[in-house]
Formats: C-alpha cells, structure tokens, sequence
C-alpha cells in the first residue's frame, strides 16, 4: 500500500475545493471604461486615484454583481487634440462602452461628438461650462455641477452686501464669455450693473495682467468677480496686491475656479489673498471624508510619491461618485437580458438611460441627476483669512429661483481686504484715496433748507447747514458701509460727485444724472393771505344753487301744495274758504314745510303721504343749500378763492427767482405778463399782503418745502392750496451710473418709516403742518337740478298717485250727481258744472278715510266753517223723500247717498204764509242716523 505525505494530502484537498468553488461561481461580465485624464496636473492625478478607489469600494460592497468595470487611462496630455486622439483610441481599440472625462470642457466639447457618432457616453466630472450643454449632445453626461449653478450663489452674496457695481474678470476664452453673460443676467436681477468686463489670457505676461490692472483703477472699478483657473488666478493676485488693490474699499469674489483649489495654492499668494471671498460647492464634514482622503493618499503615493494631496476637492469627490454611478448603472443595464461579451448599442443606450436617471448619496453629497447633470444643492461661502479658508455662509437654492444666503451662526465676522471688518462697495474710496465731494449751491433766500455762511475774512471753509445737510447726513449714516465725503460750496472749481441741495427731480435732469427718492413732499403749491372779503356780495345766498334748480324747486313747492289742497279742501274746513284764502293757505302751508312749522291739521291718510314724502325731500334739500352755503361763506376769506379766479380778474401772481415753476404757468394758462418774481420769505409776504391792486400778487405759486419755511410762524394768516401741479419734490444728485444713489435712496426710505425724517422736519419747519390748509376746496360747484332729480321725481309720482287715487274715489261716489249735472250740456259748461261740484264741501264722511262732517243749525250735514261761509236761505225748505234708497249702484260704485231736493231753490213755495221762525226742515238721514 502506497503511504501519502501528510502535507501533500492536505494540499490536494485544498486544490480541489478551490478548483470546485471557482467552477460553481457565476462568469463576470466585462464592462471596459475608458478615462481620459490630464495625468500631468494635480488635478488629473487625484481624479485616477478616485476612480479606482471608488471602483474598488463598490465592487467590495456589491460582490455578487454580475458586471465589472475595468477602467482604461489614457493621458489627454492637457490639450484638446490629445483628448481627441486617445478617445478615438479607446473607442477604436479598448472597444470601450463609456469614458470617464475628459477634465476641461474644451476637451470635453469634442470628445462628446465622438461619442455621439460611435453612441458611447461620454461621463465628464470637470466640465462645468455652459458652452457644452448635455442638452445638445445626447450622449454627454455632466456628474458636476454646471457654472451656471454658481452664478445665482454669487449674485446673492453680492446682493446680500448690497453692492451695485460688479467687474467680472475671466480668461476671454468663448466658455468664459458664456459664463460672464449668464452673470450679468443673474446680477441684473439683484440691481447689480455691470459697466464692463475684464479679460486675463493665460498668454499674457504678468507686465500685461499689470496693465489690465492699472486700467481698472483708471475706470475705478472696486468689486471684482474672478473667474480664472488656481494658476492664472495666483499671478492675478500677486499683481493685485502690488498695485494696492488688495487693501481697504475693495472687494474680490473668487468663483470654483479658484476656490476649489485654494488649499494647494503657495502660501504668498494666499497672503495676497486674504480679505478674498470666495465661491464652491458645499463639501461634506471632513470627519466623514477622513477614511477616503487617507485612502487617496496611500494611493497617490504609491503612483506618485512627489505628490501631497493635503485634502480632497469636490471635483475628485465627483470622480469618485461618477465611477461609482457608472458601476450602478452598467448592473442595471444588464439586469434581466443575457448579454454575452459583445455588447450592442442597445447596452450603451441603456447604459446612458440609467446614469443620466441615477440618484443616490455620494461623497459629493446628494448625487441627483436630472437632463443628464447632476441637479445643483447648497454652496459655500469662504473667506480667506489665513492658511485655511473659513466657511463664512451658504447658499440654499429654493423652488422659485430666488437665492437666499445664511451666514453661519457663532463664526466671526468676514475680513474684507484691508484687514476691514466693513464690506466698502467701492463709493467709499475713489481714484487716488479722496474723498467724495459733495456740492452745496450757494443759495441764501431759504436759509432753512440750506445756509452756507462764509467766514467775513476769508480765512476758513465755509459753514454749512440746513434742512438738506441734516437729511443727507442722516442717510450717509444709513447706508451700510463707511462713505468719506466733504462738503464743497459753489464757488469752489473742480469735479464733484453729488450735490445736495434744492434740487428738484425732474425727467430732463434724470437724463445727465442719478436722483435719490424723494426726501420732501412733492407737487407746486399756491399760497394765499386768509382776510375777510370787503366786497360780500348781498345776494350769495342766491349762489349755492343754479337757476335750474330753484325754478325747479318752486314748481315742485306749488305742485305739492296743489296736490295737498286738492284732497283736503273737500273734508278738511281748514283748506276751506274763499279762493284767495284757499290758494294761501295751500302755499302758506307747503312753504311752511322748510322749517317744518305747518300747524294745518291733514285729515286724509293720502295727503299725510305726500307730505311726508315731501318733507323727507325738504329734509335733504334745505341741509346741503346749508352746508353749501357755509362752505361759501367760509371761502370768501381766502383771496382769492379758485385759480379760475385768478385768470379771469387778471390777478398778479409769484414765483421764486430762477426756479422752474416759471415754465410751468403756460400749463395754467397764465398771462405771462401776470407774474412777477421774488426771491426770499420777507418778499412773499411783502408781497401778498400789498395785493394785486396795489403792486403785489394776490397768489404766489412753489413748492412746498419753500412754503413750509415760509409758514414757520405765519400760519395763521396765510393757507395753502394744492398741489397744483405734481412735481417729484427733492432729491439727492449723483453721477450718472453711481450705485450710491439707490443705497441713499433705501436709506431715505428707512429715515421715513423710522420717524427721523419727521423729527428733523420739526427741527426746521416747525410745527405749521397742524395750521395748515391741505388739499382744501378750492372750487365750490353749484348744484343744479340734476342733483335732486331722483328725488323730485319721487315727491311727484307720489303725489300725483294721491291726486289720482282722491279723484277716483270722489267720481265713484259722487258718479250720478255728475252724470246728471253734464247731461244735455256742452263740454264747457259740463266742465265748470264738475269743478262748482268738486270745490264744495263733502256733505259726509266716508269711513275710515275722511273725518265725518258735522250737522248745521238747519240739521244739515255741513261742517261750521261751511256754514259761515254758504248759510242757507231763509225761505227754503228741505224735503226728503223717505222712500229714498240709502245705497245705488252707478257703473259699478257701491256707495250710499242721500236723495236731497231743494223746494226753495228750483220751485217757489206753494205756502204764502210767512213764518215766524226758521224754516221746518224734514231730514232723514242714511242708516237711520241722526
């Protein structure tokens, strides 16, 4: 029997077990990648180590994933055509189903079109410009953030600082132009303006960036946007600093370009640096990138022993999450189909499908792509205060596109250049370190808008002061950064920057300059004396109405009399009488309604309705002639009263010396031979108080800051009427394109709502606001009779509606009497027999409507006044037929009548005999009643 070594069975049985799992595990299917790398820069080197070391990690996390990545290198060389010649390279001869890079966007540009024709994508992590969009090449893929992403990030911080004037400065290339114009259109939004650009090659010499420097001084330019790769951007600075622009009244903003790299820069330019802001993509805490940046060393070392990587950028971390982004998706596009060795297009289309859809949570942070690159999240704000860049703030990109910075809560506050802890705008230094120089017109009339008092021997500056100085001083301290300035008179030659002073805002003058809003009340004014009227005229009470009106009114007085008499002048003994008495009483009556004091007592229900919807109307017409006449006689001690007025009586009227309210009188229809011009406070009221007949004006027209100081302890004899014509008031001027007009006007408004504005209006002008006049009446318009139409109309109808309704009832129970009265006569005789029957007196009451009559001595139903007025014959006498029916039915009238015959009137009495006393008279009346 043959006898086996110990170790030697050991080691077949160990062989077989390893030859029998390598058998039973699945084949690996292949994915070859290509990476197209500048291999030469920092840049290129970190970015390999990255992708291997990402590939690594995934393929330790996901080992039983069917696909493998086996990644190709080829060096671009750092130019475009190397990129183009080892792309075609590895999609010729590696048969590569994508590529990684290549770094810049130049390379990027071409290399996407080759991949577009051979249907590979192209995944690049570096390329940021917006000159190559995936948009219009379908198979490039951006794992970075485009640069246009940044833009809204740094237009917020310039807005936050409230800067209003940005120089960009870029390498001139065609991707640095793209990237300055979608700039200009982001800081438009902020009213930020950009007057002009600047444009640094990589060609030029540093005597050249010196130039360029030096030119931007000549244009005094202060904010800079820098937009330049680490090496161009350190000889920049380097510059910069040489030529004093990096100290105090500058600011600089540095893009990703640069701010991504700021570890690796040498330590003098990171001392020229300091005060600099700058811009980048947010980087997770570095205790989390703690195991991948020792990892990325241990390789980098290994590769290359010369190299320190010192700290990771975002754009290896974009490495890093690209390959592990393409190790995802080549799985899935695998993922339920047999798929030998020779992968089809349809792989690398569905390969482009699922990366350009991926979503998970890198290194970078939130790795979401969206249109084929990966969607924007937060950036940082650094400041460059020592070896380290500090995170001073970041920005968070909300749903409507409007950016919002958040500084950092607990950290200092940002250093400026300069070592200042102020953010300058650049208003607060000009060429040369001077001052700004702030013109004061040299005007005395109105010393207390504005007073410039010189010195008698000429030995010092002059003093100024003044409402306007107060103002502007109050809004320099308001605006948020240190602005130097000093006040220069009118007599001074030379250049200046602002004037602060009377100025008015007008559309012509806002062609040369800058206005600030507004700091006074706006619009010309007219002042009038206040003195009673010597010439009252004695019929003004005739005045508040219009002709119209009052023959109007008087006709509705008489008709509604008219229609109070018609109805009660049958049943009521108070409207009875002769006609003159009737017609005086249904006048005195309606008349008496004005000051409600009628004493006739109204016994008709519908006469009780049109009185008292007539003396609702009296109500409402005699309280606005009241008010209206009130109102008149209230006027008539301004002089004069209306500008009509004034151009019809030809009224002289002022203005001040040299202002622009002379042009404005043709708009008022002024003679011009009417004006007259004055030119202080002492003058205006010289002036009104002589009066138009007596060589003055009897109005003077300016603006109100003018009046106010006039008024200061005249308001009690003058008032004023306004505005006439609207002015836009005083503003501050600047230079034309000088951003410190619109910070001076937010500090005018925060003057405003604060309450100093009003205190220092106090200060000047007094308290004369309280006495003043404004926006009073100056024109009083006559009611005519349009204006009581609707209810005249109302008092009418109803009326009439009575008179109709009485005569309706009058006809129906009076029908036979008429109708045998107008029988066999002509139409006029019937007409005055009807009237003769109307105007008597209603023999009875009707119930419910009318008051009963009372009987007359004779036992007749008559009432007293009746009676007195109409006694009965003495020979008469009255028989009633006592088989009279009490009720008759005439055209439909119900109504109970008596059947009374006259024997004394129509027929002479049979009996001869004289009687001693009054007459027997037989009376039976209806119902029984007597």
């Amino acid at each position: 029997m043959v006898r086996y070594h110990p170790l030697l069975v050991c080691f077949c049985l160990i062989s077989t077990s390893l030859g029998l799992g390598a058998a039973q595990s699945p084949a690996r299917l292949l994915v070859h990648v290509g990476a197209v790398l500048d291999e030469g820069t920092f840049l290129g080197k970190m970015c390999r180590a990255s992708i291997f070391v990402a590939v690594e990690d995934f393929y330790a996390v996901h080992g039983n994933y069917t696909t493998r990545l086996v990644i190709h290198v080829r060096d671009s060389g750092g130019d475009v055509a190397g990129a183009a010649w080892v792309a075609q390279d590895l999609l010729r001869d590696a048969r590569v189903q994508a590529i990684l890079g290549p770094q810049t966007s130049a390379q990027a540009e071409l290399v996407a079109d080759f991949g577009q024709k051979a249907e590979v994508p192209i995944i690049s992590f570096s390329a940021t410009s917006p000159s190559v969009t995936p948009a219009e090449k379908p198979y490039f893929i951006r794992a970075a953030f485009d640069d246009k992403a940044q833009v809204a990030a740094i237009s917020s911080v310039l807005g936050h600082f409230r800067f209003r004037e940005v120089v960009p400065i870029c390498d001139g290339t065609s991707p640095g132009d793209s990237w300055v114009a979608h700039l200009v259109d982001a800081l438009r939004g902020e009213g930020i303006r950009v007057p002009f650009q600047s444009s640094i090659s990589p060609r030029h010499t540093d005597e050249q960036i010196a130039e360029e420097l030096r030119r931007l001084i000549r244009e005094r330019a202060h904010v800079f946007v820098v937009h330049l790769t680490a090496l161009l951007g350190s000889r920049l600075f380097l510059q910069a600093r040489d030529l004093g622009l990096m100290g105090e009244g500058h600011v600089w903003i540095v893009t990703d370009a640069l701010a991504n790299f700021l570890h690796l820069l040498d330590p003098p330019v990171v001392h020229a640096m300091r005060g600099v802001l700058g811009v980048r993509p947010s980087i997770p805490d570095v205790n989390e990138l703690r195991n991948l940046t020792t990892r990325l060393e241990l390789k980098l070392r290994e590769e290359n022993p010369e190299v320190e990587l010192g700290s990771v950028n975002i754009f290896g971390l974009w490495a890093y999450d690209a390959a592990w982004a393409l190790a995802r998706a080549a799985e899935m596009a695998v993922s339920g189909e047999e798929i030998s060795g020779n992968w089809s297009g349809a792989f690398r289309r569905k390969l482009a499908r699922a990366i350009s859809t991926d979503s998970f949570h890198g290194k970078s942070g939130e790795f979401r792509m969206s249109g084929r690159e990966l969607r924007p999240s937060s950036f940082q704000v650094l400041n460059v205060v020592g070896e380290k860049p500090r995170v001073v703030g970041v920005w968070w990109p909300n749903s409507n596109r409007t950016s919002i910075y958040s500084p950092v809560a607990g950290e200092e506050e940002i250093s400026w250049p300069g070592d200042s802890r102020s953010a300058s705008r650049g208003w607060a230094m000009l060429a040369g370190g001077r001052k700004l120089r702030i013109l004061v017109p040299d005007k005395v009339s109105f010393k207390g808008l504005l007073n410039v008092e010189y010195d008698p021997t000429g030995g010092s500056s002059p003093r100024i002061s003044g409402f306007c100085i107060d103002v502007f001083n109050a809004v320099m301290r308001r605006v948020h950064y240190k602005v130097d300035y000093e006040y220069i008179s009118s007599t001074t030659t030379g250049e200046f920057d602002a004037v602060v002073g009377d100025t008015t805002i007008m559309a012509n003058r806002s062609d040369r300059v800058n206005f600030t809003l507004p700091y006074t009340e706006t619009g010309i004014w007219m002042l009038v004396r206040t003195r009673p009227n010597e010439s009252v005229n004695g019929w003004i009470f005739l005045d508040p109405l219009e002709t119209d009106l009052w023959v109007g009114s008087l006709a509705f007085f008489f008709f509604t009399g008219f229609a109070v008499w018609a109805i009660e002048q049958r049943i009521n003994s108070e409207f009875r009488g002769p006609p003159q008495q009737q017609f005086g009483t249904a006048v005195y009556f309606v008349f008496s309604t004005l000051v409600f004091s009628h004493r006739e007592r109204l016994r008709s229900n519908l006469s009780r309705l049109v009185v008292m919807v007539w003396v609702f109307v009296v109500l409402i017409f005699v309280s606005t002639y009241t008010a209206s006449l009130a109102s008149m006689l209230t006027a008539q001690r301004l002089q004069p009263s209306t500008l009509e007025g004034l151009r019809i009586n030809g009224e002289f009227v002022g203005y001040q010396t040299g202002s622009f309210v002379e042009g404005l009188f043709g708009q008022l229809n002024f003679d011009p031979s009417k004006l007259r011009a004055y030119g202080s406070p002492e003058e205006y009221e010289d002036a009104l108080s002589k009066g138009s007949r007596n060589g003055g004006v009897s109005a003077i027209f300016d603006e109100m800051p003018y009046l106010r100081i006039f008024l200061g302890n005249r308001c009690s004899e003058y008032s004023v009427f306004g505005p006439v014509v609207n002015t836009k008031g005083f503003g501050f001027v600047f230079s034309k394109g000088s951003g410190l007009a619109a910070d001076a006007s937010r500090a005018i408004l925060e003057a405003t709502e604060s309450g100093l504005m009003a205190q220092l209006e106090k200060k000047w002008f007094g308290d004369e606001i309280s006495c003043r006049l404004k926006n009073s009446v100056a024109e009083f318009h006559r009611l005519s009779f349009k204006s009581f139409s609707g209810l005249f109309i109302v008092s009418g109808a109803v009326s009439a509606a009575a008179v109709f309704v009485f005569l309706g009832r009058y006809v129906c129970r009076n029908w036979d009497e008429l109708r045998t009265l107008s029988s066999g006569r002509p139409f006029p005789k019937r007409v005055v027999a009807w009237a003769r029957h109307y105007v008597r007196m209603e023999p009875t009451a009707v119930s419910g409507v009318d008051e009963p009559a009372v009987l007359g001595r004779s036992g007749a139903a008559v009432a007293p006044a009746e009676e007195a007025a109409y006694p009965a014959p003495a020979a008469s006498a009255t028989r009633v037929h006592p088989g009279a029916s009490g009720s008759s039915t005439n055209g439909g009238c119900a109504v109970g009548r008596e059947d009374i015959r006259s024997s004394s009137t129509d027929e002479p009495s049979s009996s001869a005999t004289p009687a001693r006393g009054p007459p027997s008279t037989e009376l039976t009346l209806r119902n029984g009643r007597g």
